[in-house]
C-alpha cells in the first residue's frame, strides 16, 4: 500500500478534502467551479452577440478596434475576444465574501464588456498591480 504524505500544517488551521487541502486551495477550486458555470449565464451569451460585427469579427471596448475571435500563433488558432468584467470579481481590498464574488461573477449584461486579448491582459495586470500595492500598504500599516 502506497503511503500519502501531507504537508505539515500550522495547529488550528483549517483543511478541506481530508486534509489534504487549504483554505486557499479549496477556495481556488470553487472559484474555477463557479466560473465554468458562467459559461452557461446568458447575459455572457448576449455581451458576446451584441459586440459581434460580422461572423468571426467583434468590437473591442477598450481599443475600439474591430478584432478577429481567433488569431493564429505557431500552428495554433488560439482566442482573441474575452468577455471581462467592468468591475473586477476580486475587488482591490481583496476577498471580501462568497456573496460577493457570486453576485460579481453572475452579473447582469451592463456590468460585462469585450475585450481584445491584448486589452485584457493590459486591464489584468493593472488590476493585479492595484491589489498588490493595497496588500503593500497594508502590510507597512500593520
Amino acid at each position: 500500500m502506497a503511503r500519502r504524505w501531507y504537508i505539515a500544517r500550522p495547529a488550528g488551521e483549517k483543511t478541506r478534502c481530508g486534509g489534504r487541502w487549504t483554505e486557499a486551495r479549496w477556495k481556488s477550486f470553487v472559484k474555477n467551479q463557479l466560473r465554468g458555470a458562467t459559461r452557461k449565464w446568458a447575459p455572457i451569451q448576449d455581451c458576446l452577440r451584441n459586440a459581434r460585427v460580422k461572423r468571426g469579427l467583434y468590437l473591442c471596448a477598450g481599443c475600439g478596434e474591430h478584432v478577429a475571435s481567433t488569431i493564429k500563433q505557431g500552428a495554433k488558432r488560439v482566442k482573441n475576444v474575452i468577455i471581462d468584467h467592468i468591475e473586477p470579481i476580486v475587488p482591490v481590498t481583496g476577498w471580501v465574501s462568497w456573496d460577493s464574488c457570486i453576485e460579481r461573477m453572475f452579473c447582469e449584461e451592463d456590468q460585462l464588456q469585450l475585450l481584445c486579448k491584448e486589452c485584457h491582459d493590459s486591464k489584468s495586470k493593472e488590476e493585479a498591480a492595484e491589489r498588490a500595492a493595497y496588500r503593500r500598504k497594508a502590510k507597512e500599516n500593520k
